[in-house]
């Protein structure tokens, strides 16, 4: 059976539109394309957020060329004259479940509506996905097949979304006007959760949807129709999005550590705010999965402010990732006119200048040493004597003689101090430095008469160094006097 290429589309004010035909479940796929001019509110579809799924996994589907809908029953596909185009059995999936029994959909998913094999089509399709997704007339937030008792995480979600009103700003929470159950917007009252529930939210929340960068803009952009689907059940994504607030937001003695780390890796896609800035890269997305390495950056790219937003070229998958990093960083540096992204460096393998991020690879440094302590409100000179040079002016304090890699740091406090001891100790044993040193390391060397005026938010000196004498004793870190 011949195999389906695209017909280049007219231009960049263009997208293409699939029709996926009626038919029953186990029915092969049959997709008709339409070409539309975008934006065009004549035509509504349906967008599709999704996992592509591995791609050692393929399945055929079949592009009928007439747009005239087939009736579900009637066709033989082998005596049609169609054509394959191949998908992720994950897309199979997702379309099987999706499609009517007795109508046409007509839906925008990526793997079929651009051109994957066209480098030079993909950049101006990738600029247009934020508005693709915006303008959808329902967003479908496609989490796979029904399993581990999703249907009962769904209906949770739901139901205690329907009895809370969320301010995603302050993460904040009380009960809705009219709500059954008033104890379900108290932060102070555990959630009535048993095993099964805890479990049956726990694998939900563990797919790989939730993992993936770029769902963040195509929920997040989606109009008020949005919605998540697990197997052939859905709810309103408002109400599951208030569901997971509610879930972090209150104290419940049941949940599993295993459950509140998940809780805590979803804090950002929980409360994202919808514009973001590029220094926001590592915080906010570091956890986020992607394929393509400039997906980076084109992935979060309608969710900048406007001017962090024209410090990006417009997308183009020819050119190699590194040399897109390099002339964001350089645009950023020229904009701001300060060096204060720099903060985002870490040692890397040489295939990106040293003074540009790496943001495909995992920032493995802990939260803990937060960026934002190594920035500076001052003007730095600095020049480009070279596209892959940068000089700075500074002034030579110390000689970098051993870097220690941090381990991921455990959000359990007794853990963490436990990995913190570890490490100090291990420092220790070929350094020596006195204790003041290291409380100088952990704190930042920001305490309240380091600023003027002093800011009390921070510890005072002795307290942190008493902290820090406590982590390095033989005393038990679970003890009763760990209290504070």
């Amino acid at each position: 059976m011949e195999h389906y290429c695209h017909d280049p589309l007219p231009g960049q004010g263009y997208i293409r539109l699939a029709t996926i035909h009626p038919g029953k479940f186990e029915d092969d796929i049959v997709v008709s394309f339409h070409t539309s001019t975008f934006p065009n509110n004549t035509l509504p579809y349906e967008a599709l957020s999704y996992v592509w799924g591995s791609d050692k996994s393929h399945t055929p589907i079949y592009i009928s060329e007439d747009n005239t809908a087939i009736a579900n029953g009637s066709r033989d596909v082998s005596q049609m004259g169609f054509k394959q185009l191949w998908v992720t059995q994950n897309l199979d999936v997702a379309l099987r479940h999706l499609r009517y029994d007795e109508a046409p959909r007509v839906m925008w998913t990526d793997a079929l509506c651009i051109n994957q094999t066209n480098e030079v089509e993909k950049g101006p399709q990738v600029a247009m996905m934020g508005e693709i997704f915006r303008l959808a007339c329902r967003v479908i937030a496609w989490l796979g097949p029904d399993e581990n008792d999703s249907n009962r995480a769904l209906h949770l979600m739901n139901y205690f979304g329907s009895q809370v009103e969320v301010d995603f700003v302050k993460q904040e929470m009380r009960p809705v006007a009219g709500c059954t159950n008033r104890s379900i917007g108290d932060c102070n009252i555990g959630l009535p959760l048993q095993d099964r529930d805890v479990s049956s939210i726990y694998h939900l929340l563990c797919r790989q949807w939730f993992e993936r960068l770029w769902i963040r803009q195509e929920i997040y952009l989606a109009g008020p129709e949005a919605v998540i689907m697990c197997g052939l059940n859905q709810v309103k994504w408002s109400s599951f999005r208030r569901g997971l607030a509610c879930t972090y937001l209150k104290h419940t003695p049941n949940l599993t550590e295993q459950f509140n780390t998940r809780m805590n890796v979803l804090h950002g896609f929980i409360f994202q705010e919808n514009f973001n800035k590029l220094m926001d890269l590592d915080h906010k997305y570091n956890n986020t999965q992607c394929l393509d390495p400039r997906d980076r950056l084109y992935a979060v790219l309608a969710m900048l402010k406007d001017d962090e937003k024209a410090l990006i070229p417009s997308p183009d998958y020819t050119q190699p990732y590194d040399k897109l990093y390099a002339t964001v960083v350089r645009n950023w540096i020229g904009s701001n006119n300060s060096l204060n992204i720099l903060c985002q460096c870490r040692p890397n393998d040489g295939t990106c200048p040293s003074w540009v991020p790496d943001w495909s690879k995992p920032d493995t440094r802990s939260i803990v040493f937060a960026p934002y302590i190594y920035m500076s409100p001052f003007t730095s000179w600095h020049e480009f004597p070279h596209p892959d040079v940068l000089r700075v002016m500074g002034v030579s304090k110390c000689v970098v003689s051993e870097y220690h890699q941090l381990p991921q740091l455990s959000n359990h406090r007794n853990i963490l101090l436990e990995q913190i001891r570890t490490l100090l100790l291990k420092v220790d044993l070929e350094e020596k430095h006195a204790t003041k040193d290291y409380t100088r390391l952990l704190a930042h060397d920001n305490f309240p008469y380091s600023f003027d005026p002093p800011i009390f938010n921070f510890p005072d000196f002795e307290v942190a160094e008493q902290c820090v004498e406590f982590i390095m004793s033989d005393r038990d870190i679970n003890g009763a006097s760990n209290k504070k």
